[in-house]
């Protein structure tokens, strides 16, 4: 009797301390509402920006004047080689009046340069020497002018007329021009012959041919003799 009673009190014992350890690790109840705490904020560096223009062609540097270059960029034999007729109508049909293996072009003499037209801008005055030349000296001569679209073009000049203010505008010449760019005019000189010297030496002194621009073409203001110079001088 003694020995069940026993029994029953350390079974009791035993029950008294499981209920205990179960109270002490009581689960979370699941209506319970978990707090999740929150996860760390991510810093994220933004994207370098694009940069305008980036791999865009690079613009054009201009001049240091600002300006495109002028006609004293171009090399203006090629357009001389190929309008020798608009030069001269007298070398229109140079491709068929050369002798065979020869050049309508002979040579250029030097380009000169200025505001010949009043625009502001140079033009080129060329002088050179065709097939046909011989030992007349030059035989084209004409004013070229560089255009916006960057194209150059041959300025007009008017014929020679047979007389000018009373005279023969061609008495005593013998060819052998040359030109010059004065006081933003173009001039032909010729020498003049008395008559009896050689072709190389006139004695009579110079005749310049003035030529003006009148808005449309090269057309002749003037022409003055310039006696030789003295003996001496």
């Amino acid at each position: 009797m003694q020995t069940r009673l026993l029994a029953k009190l350390c079974g009791l014992s035993f029950l008294l301390m499981f209920v205990s350890c179960n109270k002490a690790q009581s689960p979370v109840s699941p209506n319970v509402p978990q707090v999740v705490p929150p996860a760390a904020a991510v810093s994220i560096a933004p994207a370098d920006p694009v940069q305008a223009g980036a791999g865009a062609p690079a613009a054009a540097t201009p001049s240091a004047n600002g300006k495109v270059a002028g006609i004293r960029a171009m090399d203006v034999k090629p357009f001389v080689e190929s309008h020798l007729g608009e030069l001269n109508p007298d070398l229109a049909e140079l491709d068929t009046a050369c002798g065979d293996g020869e050049k309508p072009l002979q040579s250029l003499a030097p380009v000169l340069y200025g505001d010949l037209d009043g625009d502001g801008q140079e033009e080129a005055a060329v002088k050179g020497f065709s097939c046909l030349s011989g030992n007349g000296g030059a035989d084209f001569r004409g004013v070229l002018k560089l255009l916006p679209d960057g194209r150059l073009a041959v300025l007009p000049f008017e014929p020679t007329p047979k007389t000018f203010k009373g005279r023969n505008p061609d008495a005593d010449l013998r060819g052998h021009m040359v030109i010059e760019i004065r006081d933003g005019r173009f001039n032909e000189v010729y020498g003049i012959y008395n008559g009896s010297e050689a072709s190389c030496c006139p004695e009579g002194g110079e005749r310049h041919f003035i030529y003006r621009w009148d808005g449309h073409r090269f057309a002749l203001d003037d022409i003055i003799d310039v006696p030789p110079a003295k003996s001496g001088n």
